[in-house]
């Protein structure tokens, strides 16, 4: 791969980061605390990340052999999001969905076609988490003030466990070498 194939996904990384990090602050409408009229009964939490898939199979392995793909060639960014609805006033009930996908451009490493040429392919590796779960909040989320307020804590620690799969695609889409011929 050239050098040049990684300034994308750095630029994408980058931009992704700086998004990550500006958004909460763009978002806050007040600095002083607020109030709201009842606990809220879902939340809505979105992510971008960096996903760092071990790749140790032999699927990865004779792909890593026979093309010029490297291990780091499966990183990706990764952008997910999480819809929490409460059950009772400490527990709440979670879908968790994440997506990372990677398109890299290969060729074998010890082969050429009959004009000399590389024989190319591109490698496309898809993953797609996802995860219900239950979260008990180990302290209270907030309190009443009155009828018509609800204040949220500051920060309230919570446990949780849940279940999950994982969809994933692997594709290997161009020209190939027959060895048995």
């Amino acid at each position: 791969m050239k050098r040049s194939d990684f300034l994308p996904r750095r630029i994408v990384a980058g931009v992704a980061l700086v998004l990550a990090m500006a958004l909460p602050a763009a978002t806050q409408a007040q600095s002083a605390p607020d109030f709201l009229f009842r606990m809220p009964r879902v939340s809505l939490g979105l992510r971008v990340g960096y996903a760092v898939p071990l790749v140790s199979s032999d699927i990865f392995d004779d792909t890593r052999d026979q093309l010029t793909v490297e291990s780091r060639d499966f990183y990706s960014p990764s952008l997910g999001g999480q819809l929490s609805v409460r059950a009772t006033p400490r527990v709440d009930i979670a879908f968790d969905v994440s997506v990372s996908r990677t398109d890299t451009r290969s060729e074998y490493r010890d082969w050429v076609d009959t004009n000399d040429l590389p024989i190319e392919q591109v490698t496309k590796f898809q993953r797609i988490p996802a995860v219900f779960s239950a979260k008990v909040y180990l302290a209270d989320r907030g309190r009443s003030v009155g009828r018509f307020a609800w204040i949220p804590a500051s920060w309230t620690p919570f446990d949780g466990a849940g279940a999950g799969w994982v969809f994933y695609r692997f594709e290997r889409d161009g020209d190939f070498v027959d060895f048995e011929t």
